[in-house]
C-alpha cells in the first residue's frame, strides 16, 4: 500500500465522498510534493480529512445500531413465515395479533396460504 500515498485523492477509493486514508511511509518525500507547500497547510488538510473520517465513523455506528435494533423484528417475521409454511396444507387458521400503531393491536385469523405480502413503507420519525 506504499504506492497509495503517490496517488492523487481523486484516484483513491471513497465512501460517501470521503477518500481512502493514505499511509505516509516517508514524511520527507511526502512534504517535498508540490501541493505540500507548508506544514500548516498539510496539517490543516489532514485535520479536515480526520474530521471526515470521524463523521463517517459516527454515521456508520448509527447505521449499525439501527440495523441491530431491527434484528428482533426480522427474526419474529421469519418465525411467522415458517409457521405459515408448516400450516399451508392444513385447514387450520392461524390466530394472531398484529400491531396497528403504538400499543394498539388487532386480532386476526390468517387462513392457510402459500403467499406472504411484504409491506414496504416509510418510517416517519415522531415530531
Amino acid at each position: 500500500m506504499a504506492g497509495d500515498a503517490d496517488k492523487p485523492l481523486a484516484e483513491t477509493k471513497s465512501y460517501m465522498g470521503i477518500p481512502e486514508a493514505q499511509f505516509v511511509e516517508d514524511v520527507d518525500t511526502y512534504m517535498a510534493k508540490e501541493d505540500n507547500a507548508s506544514a500548516q497547510e498539510v496539517i490543516k488538510r489532514l485535520d479536515e480529512q480526520l474530521n471526515k473520517y470521524k463523521f463517517m465513523e459516527v454515521h456508520l455506528q448509527a447505521r449499525r445500531k439501527k440495523l441491530k435494533s431491527q434484528i428482533p423484528d426480522i427474526k419474529s417475521s421469519l418465525q411467522i413465515v415458517k409457521e405459515m409454511k408448516t400450516r399451508k396444507d392444513t385447514s387450520e387458521a392461524i390466530e394472531t395479533r398484529f400491531l396497528l400503531s403504538d400499543q394498539v393491536y388487532m386480532q386476526a385469523n390468517i387462513p392457510p396460504t402459500d403467499r406472504v405480502c411484504l409491506w414496504l413503507g416509510v418510517e416517519v420519525p415522531d415530531t
